[in-house]
């Protein structure tokens, strides 16, 4: 059964793969300037960013849909394309659950980002009781009156399902 899951999830994160390395691509070859986006990945203005996400959410094993809110703080290190923050994701309907994590992200060009977020879930139906989550997000941004809204594509594996969600991110950097 074990080996089941497993075999499972990695077919799961093969397709999350091909996804973003499929966006990371077009997004290059949108802009033209993909080369010296990555060159200037750490020469962003921004040292921290705020944003929030709601998108509709797929659960893989319940083959049942519902609806999630992303919240997250991200601090960039300095001179380098890696960030540090919070993140909090709350999914309503039958699966409702908050989940609170810590983030690791990567700008390999400025409008791109690749987060992964090891955290804990605390399920609505059962409160007192904690669980690992592991969460990975792509996001692109677009820069519109200081605001960076675009798409963004979530993969989270929890200790009872799987869900993906694609939905609008929308931040603003200080």
């Amino acid at each position: 059964m074990q080996l089941c899951i497993y075999f499972r999830y990695c077919n799961y994160m093969t397709h999350f793969s091909i996804i973003t390395a499929a966006i990371v691509l077009l997004s290059g070859f949108g802009n033209g300037t993909a080369h010296a986006d990555i060159m200037n990945a750490a020469e962003d203005d921004h040292i921290a960013e705020y944003g929030l996400s709601v998108a509709p959410t797929y659960f893989v094993h319940d083959e049942e849909w519902g609806v999630s809110v992303h919240v997250h703080s991200t601090w960039m290190l300095p001179h380098t394309a890696f960030g540090i923050g919070i993140g909090y994701e709350r999914i309503f309907d039958d699966h409702g659950h908050n989940t609170l994590g810590v983030l690791f992200s990567y700008r390999p060009f400025n409008d791109f980002s690749l987060v992964v977020s090891p955290g804990i879930t605390i399920e609505d139906t059962a409160p007192q009781s904690v669980h690992g989550a592991f969460h990975i997000e792509a996001l692109y941004e677009f820069d519109v009156g200081g605001f960076h809204i675009g798409p963004a594509c979530e993969y989270a594996i929890e200790h009872d399902d799987v869900h993906v969600s694609i939905g609008l991110h929308v931040g603003f950097g200080l």
